[in-house]
């Protein structure tokens, strides 16, 4: 498996290290609908240019909440809905029910959505259908945001859930994983500041959790479970 060179910036920013896999900031609660098409075409500019995929900020598609990727061709590669609702959106966006998880050359990618990363059950069916990195976009009000919610929320399910996960929102960024992924045994591969970037091979994970997809038992609670899920 490829290695990521992951950058988060804001958008349309120069990544800090030569990249692959580039992750924009949110820098409104929700880019509107009327703008979607010029953000659209800009995404896949710099995608081009680039040549690396990127995972946009919060989009406001068709009154969902959502977050797309597109390709090094910029072409669109992936788009998720949000699931679940801070209460503060619950009245502005539609509840999605399906997820989705998309193929890389570095990896299985899940797009978390807003505060989908706080739904244990999100982070434990991406989990089942694969997913080895999150990329998990948020907005918050600035007298709202503190490290605990990237504590609770991306770096909680790098180690429950054994993912590499990429938060990024308007108040700064991180990439973490599980802890003995990480030269200090914090569980940070890069640790909350304003940017965020690293070199992470993904089959590192496999040394944690490489048993998980031949176990017979968790296939069998995954089918269970799907529809509930």
């Amino acid at each position: 498996m490829q290695d990521l060179m992951i950058s988060v910036v804001d958008a349309w920013e120069q990544p800090p290290i030569q990249s692959n896999f580039i992750v924009f900031k949110s820098d409104q609660p929700a880019v509107p609908m009327q703008e979607g098409g010029d953000y659209f075409q800009k995404c896949k500019r710099y995608a081009r240019e680039q040549g690396a995929y990127v995972v946009t900020g919060l989009m406001n598609i068709a009154d969902f909440l959502c977050v797309c990727m597109f390709g090094p061709n910029g072409k669109l590669t992936g788009a998720q809905r949000a699931l679940f609702y801070e209460q503060n959106n619950r009245e502005l966006y539609k509840k999605s029910s399906n997820l989705a998880v998309f193929p890389t050359p570095y990896g299985k990618v899940f797009l978390c959505v807003d505060a989908d990363i706080y739904s244990p059950e999100v982070q434990r069916y991406a989990r089942l259908a694969g997913a080895e990195v999150v990329v998990c976009a948020q907005w918050f009000p600035a007298e709202r945001y503190n490290e605990a919610r990237i504590w609770t929320g991306a770096w909680g399910a790098a180690q429950t859930n054994n993912f590499l996960t990429i938060a990024a929102n308007n108040n700064g960024a991180a990439i973490c994983a599980p802890y003995l992924t990480s030269m200090d045994n914090t569980g940070y591969l890069s640790k909350p500041g304003q940017t965020a970037s690293t070199i992470f091979n993904v089959s590192r994970l496999m040394e944690i959790h490489s048993d998980y997809f031949s176990s017979q038992f968790n296939r069998k609670l995954f089918a269970a479970h799907r529809d509930l899920l």
